[in-house]
């Protein structure tokens, strides 16, 4: 098993570039358990790590397997890249805030967390149901989109254009929701870096 695993360490550098070749970078990782592994206990908790990314239409996905979620993974899986990369609020990942060539996006739905929480923390939930009505709105005007993308109704260039039209639209209607003081709970020194105003093109919203 081993000698294969030298055999493609070829294909895996290979599709290390591949996945750095592209504008965007997906990173997520998730709890794996691995029976008998050398010098740990079956019950320990490891990760394996997801990436995606590539050029449009080429994508490519790598698992990586590690023992822990200490962000060196991420820090040495991403050296060396520019562009944009989107992950979910785990602190691991804080250290894209600090990269010079690395956009480092989040994620809408677990924005909307933060928002839950601060609706349950506080005794006045408008800022925070305002919050809900607009990401609703933008995941309804997504789903409606996309059935016309799907159905071949709208090429991916009108889709995007679309897309980011009616997101401004929504944004300028409700931007007073996203005052800086509105977001004690949401790490406001890195909320407007993770979620920037400019859309680049159209890859993200």
């Amino acid at each position: 098993m081993m000698g294969l695993a030298d055999s493609l360490e070829p294909l895996k550098t290979a599709f290390w570039a591949h996945l750095h070749s592209g504008p965007l970078i997906h990173v997520d990782e998730t709890t794996f358990q691995v029976m008998k592994e050398s010098g740990r206990a079956n019950t320990s908790k490891s990760y394996m790590w997801v990436f995606k990314g590539g050029p449009p239409g080429r994508s490519v996905v790598i698992f990586q397997y590690e023992p822990s979620r200490a962000s060196k993974m991420a820090q040495e899986s991403l050296k060396g890249y520019r562009g944009a990369v989107q992950t979910d609020g785990y602190a691991g990942y804080g250290f894209l805030d600090t990269e010079e060539e690395i956009l480092h996006l989040g994620c809408w739905a677990h924005a909307r967390r933060m928002f839950v929480k601060a609706e349950k923390a506080s005794s006045k939930s408008g800022v925070a149901k305002q919050a809900f009505s607009f990401i609703g709105k933008m995941y309804k005007e997504e789903k409606s989109l996309r059935l016309q993308l799907n159905s071949g109704a709208l090429s991916s260039q009108e889709f995007m254009e679309k897309r980011k039209k009616q997101f401004f639209r929504y944004w300028r209607s409700s931007k007073h929701i996203w005052k800086r003081n509105h977001f004690i709970c949401c790490r406001p020194d890195s909320w407007e870096k993770r979620f920037p105003i400019p859309l680049a093109n159209g890859m993200f919203w």
